[in-house]
């Protein structure tokens, strides 16, 4: 399963767009992770992936900012091979409760 989830994302190459597409998502989110607020190591994730979903890659409703850490964890459910469904919700909850702590 790993060995065949390598060969897609190696075929699953960015589109000329990607770039202005990240940077516009980043700069919407504040410059911040939408789950943890951090302002560093920050990447765009597809909320449905555009491994799949091709035509959504530069879809801006498609994305969202999140930190290195919290992409692999909530994002992917500490698994690169994994899409979070719920990912949407998971960030609010999460966003939420960090929030309330301070």
């Amino acid at each position: 399963m790993a060995g065949a989830w390598r060969e897609l994302t190696k075929l699953a190459t960015r589109s000329p767009g990607w770039k202005k597409v990240r940077e516009g998502r980043i700069k919407i989110d504040g410059k911040r992770c939408r789950a943890c607020t951090k302002k560093f190591n920050l990447q765009v994730h597809h909320i449905q992936p555009f491994h799949l979903q091709p035509e959504l890659e530069l879809d801006l409703d498609n994305t969202l900012t999140l930190c290195g850490r919290c992409h692999l964890l909530i994002g992917h459910l500490d698994c690169w091979q994994s899409a979070n469904q719920n990912v949407l919700v998971d960030v609010t909850t999460i966003s939420l409760r960090i929030k309330e702590r301070k």
